[in-house]
């Protein structure tokens, strides 16, 4: 039979009829269609990409190249895909952890399977499954389960097994159960069987099969579980009921030729299952009419067409059309291998060329986020004033005349200026490395009382500056007191110290007059012994800039 590309698990279907909830995203139902209607999902994604209401942000168009790196593959279109694919796990190992980091790792190692390089495709299929693990997502472990399920079936058969099981507990839990994945897995536990030369147990999965495969949805994974069923009984020699199934395939295959038809040939596929089955029947001039009308838009099932009609008219005797046939199945073959050849050798350059545009574009990453960071750290430092860790007199004033513009009435621009009390006694008793240790400790006492809006800087030797926009006068002369109070707590290795204030405020943006007035309070302070804030109540004399 034609298959999907390597063993790509099917999506989760909707019920007949549901339409996806208003809060799934269009990319996640692009996802989630993109078995059963890929044409509908591919839509999706470029009317998320040309939508010029708003830009796309960066984990849309990383998911968005998951999708469609899963459907260029589905539509052979392997160089693009894969190109896709590398570049979409890059960048969403960048991001959080989320369930399309799961999918991106599914979609690469499924190219790693195909490409015959099975660790390196195990090794992202346990990634995703540690992944999955650690987000609680049973679908994804079920995923990651049958798909290295698929990977040993060759290798192992017994440690497919274990997978498979494992997959199909999962999915047996889920509520509702999701047929297309209990069918799928099943037929797997059929094949196992099959390679363990188990009939009994093949027997048994096929029975737990038909409980779930009549329930699908039509799509081409409905197609090839159908035709697995078909297979079965056709291999048991249990013709009439291979016949009865063929026939229910085919009554769907009718009904739904429009599914799906742009990547999947439906008459190709019924001839392949068919084939078998007529020739074991005798209706061997069925099969080869079938096969020949098949040949005309054959694809990937080319060389089981020519196969089958090498047989089929070997058992009519018709020796030179017979041999035609093993001729065409012999280059066909020859073919095959050298296109696949080739097809694996440009995989290669795309993903060796892929990786190291990945890796330079990494490196140029960290060299920006370093050169970032050191221009931060020397923007800090013209901004920050190395012994208190504030706002230095440069960006004070720079910020301050920001502040202004958007003082109103309603918004007033409050402003305190605070000095150290005498300070230059502190310095002359206890010197001046001890005089920061006192300058470093205010400030900070200044910054945790003062709101996180607040512009906070140091003035100039002990002086400072506390500027807070939306707030009055006697609101900032309370943040003031609350600093009082905080320094009558001082460390055992430091002096004490007391500060003075003045506070005053602008409805109308006058900085300069507004900053001298503080000044003017501040040195009534001074005049009225220390140790406490002024503000407009204290000082009758002054004219108010506000």
């Amino acid at each position: 039979m034609t298959s999907d590309p390597p063993h790509f698990t099917p999506a989760p279907a909707s019920p007949p009829g549901q339409k996806p909830s208003s809060s799934t995203s269009a990319l996640e139902r692009a996802w989630q269609l993109r078995d059963t209607q890929p044409q509908t999902a591919r839509q999706v994604v470029q009317d998320v990409l040309g939508a010029q209401e708003q830009r796309a942000e960066l984990a849309e168009l990383i998911q968005a190249q998951i999708v469609l790196g899963y459907l260029d593959y589905r539509l052979g279109d392997s160089e693009n895909a894969v190109e896709l694919m590398i570049v979409a796990l890059s960048e969403c190992r960048r991001l959080p952890a989320d369930v399309w980091l799961a999918r991106a790792l599914n979609n690469l190692a499924c190219v790693y399977s195909y490409l015959n390089q099975t660790d390196l495709s195990i090794q992202l299929f346990d990634e995703q499954l540690r992944l999955a693990q650690q987000l609680g997502d049973q679908e994804q472990i079920l995923i990651a389960r049958h798909d290295l399920g698929v990977i040993y079936l060759e290798m192992s058969p017994q440690r497919a097994k274990v997978h498979f099981l494992a997959a199909l507990d999962i999915c047996l839990g889920l509520s509702p159960v999701n047929t297309l994945f209990a069918a799928a897995l099943y037929s797997d536990l059929m094949m196992v069987s099959f390679k363990q030369n188990n009939d009994a147990n093949a027997q048994k999965y096929l029975e737990l099969m038909l409980q779930y495969s009549h329930k699908l949805d039509f799509s081409s994974h409905y197609v090839n579980i159908h035709g697995d069923i078909v297979e079965f009984y056709t291999r048991r020699g249990n013709y009439m009921a291979a016949e009865r199934e063929l026939a229910s395939l085919k009554k769907a295959i009718a009904a739904n030729q429009t599914v799906d038809s742009q990547s999947y040939n439906y008459e190709e596929e019924l001839a392949c299952i068919s084939g078998p089955l007529y020739l074991k029947l005798g209706k061997t001039h069925e099969a080869i009419a079938l096969l020949e009308s098949a040949l005309e838009n054959a694809g990937g099932s080319l060389h089981i067409i020519y196969e089958l009609l090498s047989r089929a008219y070997e058992l009519t005797e018709n020796l030179h059309s017979a041999l035609k046939y093993q001729r065409l199945l012999t280059e066909r073959v020859r073919e095959h291998h050298k296109e696949e050849s080739e097809n694996q050798f440009k995989m290669f350059e795309v993903i060796h060329r892929t990786q190291i545009f990945a890796e330079s574009a990494q490196q140029q990453r960290i060299a920006n986020e370093k050169l970032q960071r050191l221009n931060d750290q020397i923007y800090q430092m013209g901004i920050t004033d190395a012994l208190t860790g504030l706002a230095n007199r440069h960006h004070l004033l720079r910020q301050s005349q920001l502040m202004v513009q958007k003082t109103t009435d309603q918004c007033p621009l409050a402003i305190a200026l605070i000095d150290i009390d005498h300070f230059k006694r502190i310095n002359d008793r206890y010197g001046h490395a001890q005089g920061d240790q006192v300058i470093a400790h205010v400030a900070q006492q200044i910054r945790a009382v003062c709101w996180p809006d607040d512009l906070v800087a140091r003035y100039g030797g002990e002086e400072f500056v506390v500027m807070r926009l939306g707030a009055t006068e006697s609101e900032l002369a309370q943040t003031c007191e609350a600093l009082r109070t905080a320094l009558r707590t001082t460390p055992s290795e430091l002096p004490s110290v007391t500060v003075s204030a003045g506070v005053a405020q602008t409805t109308t943006g006058e900085l300069d007059a507004t900053m001298h007035l503080a000044d003017q309070r501040l040195y009534a302070v001074k005049q009225a012994g220390r140790d406490q804030v002024f503000t407009s109540r204290h000082v009758q004399t002054e004219t108010s800039p506000s």
